[in-house]
């Protein structure tokens, strides 16, 4: 009886995370996305594909109430690595940089913690625009994203279990 109990209970938690991830929630353009490390607010813009867009961006909730997020931002592979990722508000006020982390054979990852008044400027705005040299060679491009969603995606992603 308890070897059923512990079979059937490891099944269970073997399942959970793949169920997890398809419990996606979508809030205009932003989705709340459940992993097996926790939720996150996401959006992706290009491609449908998160790992192959353009540009990812998404907001992971930490226990830090002076940096209440991380953000990270994934972009394809290739991207000017000595060069910052940046983004801005809209009223071209100082830019905010993501510090490199990781490459894939597809996408590079880049993040920095996200003060709390930050986040309540994101929830407020409307959109940012993020800024990456593609290329090492290449003028920067300038990626606009929608921050219509952001405030109810951040909050589920707070509140996911």
């Amino acid at each position: 009886m308890v070897n059923r109990s512990l079979i059937l209970a490891i099944i269970v938690l073997l399942a959970l995370p793949v169920r997890a991830q398809a419990a996606d929630e979508t809030y205009r353009d932003w989705s709340m996305v459940r992993g097996a490390a926790g939720c996150l607010a996401m959006i992706s813009v290009g491609l449908r594909d998160a790992g192959s867009g353009l540009l990812s961006v998404a907001l992971l909730p930490q226990d830090d109430p002076e940096h209440p997020a991380i953000m990270t931002a994934r972009v394809p592979l290739g991207a000017a690595l000595s060069q910052p990722l940046t983004y801005t508000h809209p009223r071209g006020e100082e830019a905010i940089g993501l510090t490199w982390q990781s490459c894939t054979d597809r996408t590079c990852l880049a993040s920095a913690p996200i003060g709390a008044e930050e986040v309540e400027r994101l929830k407020r705005g409307t959109s940012v625009f993020f800024g990456f040299r593609p290329l090492p060679e290449v003028r920067p491009l300038i990626v606009p994203v929608s921050l219509f969603g952001v405030t109810r995606a951040w909050t589920a992603a707070q509140a996911c279990d």
